[in-house]
């Protein structure tokens, strides 16, 4: 949980909330089944505020996969509606946002193929 929050906090330096991303990532890939759901939920919010607020380029690929490795390990149910924001938000006028989203869904069924 400690690693979301840096990583949604915009007062903390890129490199660091990408740091915290990428560590995020692997103890979610290493510890899914131990983690308890109701943290996961508790982080799916953060990573989205996070997403839709820091265009940072290097910040965002980490919460793309952090997203992308949520679903691989736990399966679309464990975030049902990821799909259903990352689609609504293929309408913002902001075309790097666009550009990142479409980037996230690829990566999801890239990854759970």
């Amino acid at each position: 949980m400690y690693l979301a929050i840096v990583l949604s906090n915009l007062q903390v330096e890129s490199t660091v909330r990408q740091a915290a991303g990428i560590a995020l990532k692997a103890h979610i890939e290493t510890y899914f089944a131990q983690i308890p759901q109701e943290h996961i939920q508790s982080i799916q919010p953060l990573l989205k505020s996070a997403f839709e607020s820091d265009s940072s380029p290097v910040v965002r690929k980490a919460i793309k996969s952090v997203m992308s490795t949520i679903i691989m390990r736990g399966g679309i149910n464990v975030w049902r509606d990821l799909f259903y924001y990352l689609a609504d938000n293929l309408k913002s006028t902001d075309q790097t946002f666009v550009a990142d989203c479409l980037h996230a869904i690829s990566m999801i069924v890239e990854d759970v193929q």
